[in-house]
């Protein structure tokens, strides 16, 4: 029996797209599935009095430092611009799958 492991993403985190990167090569090492959860970031930082790292000048900087190393450790482009292509054509291509 395959593993399965529920991921949650929204479509305008580029945390989503670099998590989704990383789920893909495990899943692929361990023979693991995923189920794709859509959920929206924003309703969870209200209900836990947060918000979001853009929306945030002492975060922001660091969030920004975080996905430029992204880019450089990983030779891709910038998550913010790729994340949507990506992440919504592989559940796309999941629930075509069945």
């Amino acid at each position: 029996m395959p593993r399965v492991v529920e991921f949650y993403f929204d479509y305008g985190s580029p945390y989503s797209y670099i998590a989704h990167t990383r789920l893909r090569e495990v899943l692929r090492r361990t023979g693991g599935e995923a189920q794709y959860r859509i959920m929206l970031l924003g309703g969870v930082f209200q209900l836990t009095g947060n918000s979001s790292p853009a929306n945030n000048p002492l975060k922001w900087p660091n969030s920004q430092r975080d996905l430029e190393r992204y880019v450089k450790n990983r030779g891709r482009g910038h998550p913010a611009a790729l994340h949507r292509r990506g992440l919504r054509g592989h559940v796309a291509r999941r629930a075509e799958d069945g």
